[in-house]
């Protein structure tokens, strides 16, 4: 069974929509099937948005939903190496990584910098 790790621009505009037909058609299609990243959770809860205590309960609960990944160490240290060689941000690089280390597939808007790294599967949103 593939698994997706969801980008953290793919969150954020869930948060935006607060939309629940979008979430239900993602956990009926994907159930069992979507990740979120470590770095992603620490990205969402450092905007200002998630310091409002109703984002912050939604959030909690949306990210319950699903599979949460972690970092070790070499992970971390594919991510640095695709830090220096492609010239991504670190969180785009942490998520790159994990992906690749975990075989999951990215969902993302950020074609432009995710693509500079080989070997990387993503699907695609517009």
């Amino acid at each position: 069974m593939s698994k997706y790790l969801l980008d953290t621009s793919i969150i954020i505009e869930a948060l935006r929509l607060h939309n629940l037909e979008a979430e239900r058609f993602l956990h009926e299609k994907y159930v069992g099937k979507l990740c979120v990243s470590v770095v992603s959770v620490a990205e969402l809860f450092s905007g200002q948005s998630a310091q409002d205590r109703e984002v912050a309960r939604y959030l909690k609960y949306l990210i319950s939903s699903f599979e949460l990944v972690g970092l070790d160490l070499e992970t971390a240290t594919l991510a640095g190496q695709l830090r220096c060689n492609f010239k991504i941000s670190m969180p785009d690089a942490l998520l790159a990584a994990t992906a690749l280390a975990n075989n999951l597939q990215l969902i993302t808007h950020n074609k432009k910098d995710f693509a500079k790294v080989p070997n990387l599967k993503m699907a695609l949103v517009k």
